[in-house]
């Protein structure tokens, strides 16, 4: 074992030395290029081929970098659509107001929901107030319109429920903009799915954060991309107590909208941005691989 540890040691060190003995040799060549680029000699042909051969490659790098530099415009305009993407719209509930979820009797699966309060003629109205920022900087209230008993939510198997209505949801928000008064969005809601972890009191509607608000106009429409806006809104139960056991019963749960906030909105930000920053990526990528290439090949 001795005897081992002895020769593996010692070929350790012989390595150790050999690459040092590498690095000095190649220190050497190229002080003896440079000395050689001053003073021709039989050695300057060979030196003179390996520097052009790295001017080569320099060369070859220009046009990856103008490729960097033309990719680069398109993505920061994209970054710049993407940071208007981030602006939005807190939503507050008003006082009252209450989001109500009930069973639909023995035999259905489905949960129906009314947001606000309902009339005698079967019109719901949900209020509240909205504070934008950034690029939507403003001041109103907002009022969803929807009909009594049309939106119901069915169980998606994993938690969760998605959501469907049989007629509109009618959102618009009024108020002051850049020293403006009046429409700032108008349009149609269209839940998509409602979310409550088990024993929590809480519940959010499009929690996937999907566009899901159809713009038709307002002083604020046009920060919005073609895709239109997601729309979220935040619930609160007064228990923990889960609208699935709901489920088969004629029984309901009322709850208000949350406090620390009724939910946001915000605009969808546009697909080709996206694919706009992922080309320039991509650019950077390779030309990075194709100089790496180049110094192993150097080496």
């Amino acid at each position: 074992m001795p005897q081992i540890l002895a020769e593996t040691t010692t070929a350790g060190r012989a390595g150790k030395a050999s690459e040092r003995a590498g690095y000095a040799e190649r220190g050497e060549w190229r002080r003896s290029c440079i000395e050689a680029k001053q003073e021709p000699g039989p050695g300057a042909g060979s030196c003179n081929e390996t520097l052009e051969t790295k001017k080569e490659r320099r060369n070859h790098m220009k046009p990856c970098i103008s490729r960097i530099l033309m990719t680069a415009v398109p993505v920061l305009l994209g970054l710049g659509v993407a940071a208007t993407a981030q602006s939005s719209i807190v939503l507050q509930g008003g006082a009252g107001q209450s989001v109500v979820f009930s069973g639909q009797g023995s035999g259905s699966s489905d949960i129906g929901v009314n947001l606000g309060s309902c009339s005698m003629t079967g019109n719901c109205t949900l209020t509240g107030s909205g504070s934008g920022s950034g690029a939507l900087a403003s001041s109103g209230s907002f009022t969803l319109s929807s009909k009594a008993n049309t939106i119901l939510l069915a169980s998606d198997g994993a938690g969760g429920y998605t959501a469907s209505a049989s007629a509109p949801l009618n959102f618009s928000l009024t108020g002051t903009a850049d020293g403006k008064t009046g429409t700032l969005l108008s349009g149609a809601l269209n839940l998509l799915n409602f979310t409550q972890a088990q024993g929590s009191s809480q519940g959010e509607f499009n929690t996937n954060l999907a566009a899901n608000l159809s713009l038709t106009g307002g002083l604020l429409a046009d920060v919005f991309t073609k895709t239109g806006g997601v729309l979220s809104l935040n619930v609160q139960f007064p228990t923990n107590v889960n609208i699935s056991t709901l489920v088969g019963t004629n029984l309901t749960l009322a709850s208000t909208l949350s406090a620390s906030g009724a939910g946001s909105i915000s605009p969808t930000p546009e697909p080709s941005s996206l694919a706009l920053m992922g080309a320039g990526l991509l650019v950077l990528g390779a030309c990075l691989r194709l100089r790496r290439r180049g110094a192993a090949e150097m080496a």
